[in-house]
């Protein structure tokens, strides 16, 4: 028998919107470029693309939330991904079906690319209440992994996809039974919403003041995958150059430090070609997270680390015997 007094974040748009990018330097280097270069080029893209045009951090992550959930389906029966495959772009762009950690870890990796701090945290979910006893009752099967997302001035906030589809799971009159008033009543009201919508398409529809192709979003314009996407794509070309050179298997979980030093380790060659290499990753640190950068600074970058992806060919793979 446990008995627990906790203190809450702030978890509404007001509270957690306008409050900057003031991130420890610590922080940014651990939990926001903290992620693997396999998830950079498999996800990259679509980070990028839902997240085009909103700046403020919280609208960034609601964004990813939203995208997630739609995405994908939660499911203790789904496959595990492959051995060698990176878990968050096989969830978001293949399986579309997993459990909590999966959910937790993709929108971690989602909210990092998009330049916010986020990590993954385990714990339980909120339990059942039990009105014999006056608590409520957490199970091992309640066992949970949902994303917290850090905002300055306030702390680690939990963002959690799972736990709305845990309640989908069961009606709403199950839900206010079991003391879940709040969630059944929501659930509720979304079963009667979709039968008044339709009951006012059709009347719009006969009345003539229905658009039906901005309705199904056929009017909306396609999107590539932007500048930062294609910046991405030429520095995985660029380490896959230099890993080959190396004689390395590339290693889906290394970021593009991480990977750039693996490689580096393993070559000889002119120090100031390393310099520059490493000065370009600096660079592509600051261009792939940082908010809003302009096309011509990509273009430009991009240019750059095509430039030394064709000088690679100066190093010369280093014995073992003699990396020290």
């Amino acid at each position: 028998h446990y008995e627990v007094i906790s203190v809450m974040p702030p978890s509404d748009g007001a509270a957690l919107r306008g409050r900057g990018t003031d991130y420890p330097e610590w922080m940014v280097n651990q939990c926001i470029k903290q992620v693997p270069l396999a998830t950079l080029t498999g996800i990259g893209n679509l980070v990028e693309e839902t997240v085009r045009g909103i700046e403020d951090p919280y609208d960034r992550v609601e964004a990813l939330r939203e995208m997630v959930s739609t995405r994908c389906m939660y499911s203790l029966n789904a496959p595990a991904a492959p051995r060698g495959r990176d878990a968050a772009t096989w969830f978001l762009q293949r399986s579309q079906r997993g459990a909590c950690d999966l959910f937790g870890t993709a929108l971690a990796m989602c909210a990092r690319i998009a330049g916010v701090p986020a990590r993954v945290a385990t714990g339980f979910q909120i339990g059942e209440y039990d009105a014999a006893v006056g608590a409520v009752v957490v199970r091992h099967a309640d066992a949970h992994v949902w994303t917290e997302v850090y905002f300055p001035g306030i702390g680690w906030v939990p963002f959690d996809i799972q736990a709305a589809e845990y309640y989908e799971n069961q009606s709403w009159l199950a839900l206010i039974t079991r003391g879940h008033a709040r969630w059944g009543l929501q659930k509720l009201v979304r079963l009667l919403v979709p039968v008044l919508l339709v009951a006012l398409v059709a009347v719009g529809a006969l009345a003539g003041v229905v658009d039906f192709r901005k309705l199904l979003g056929l009017d909306r314009p396609a999107r590539g995958g932007g500048p930062t996407a294609d910046l991405t794509r030429e520095y995985t070309r660029l380490w896959r150059s230099l890993a080959r050179r190396a004689r390395l298997k590339p290693d889906a979980s290394l970021t593009p430090r991480e990977a750039l030093g693996a490689a580096l380790a393993r070559l000889r060659g002119p120090e100031a070609l390393k310099g520059r290499l490493w000065e370009l990753s600096s660079e592509y640190y600051r261009a792939r997270y940082g908010y809003q950068p302009r096309p011509k600074d990509i273009a430009a970058l991009r240019a750059r680390v095509r430039e030394a992806r064709g000088r690679i060919r100066q190093f010369r793979h280093r014995p073992a015997r003699d990396r020290g």
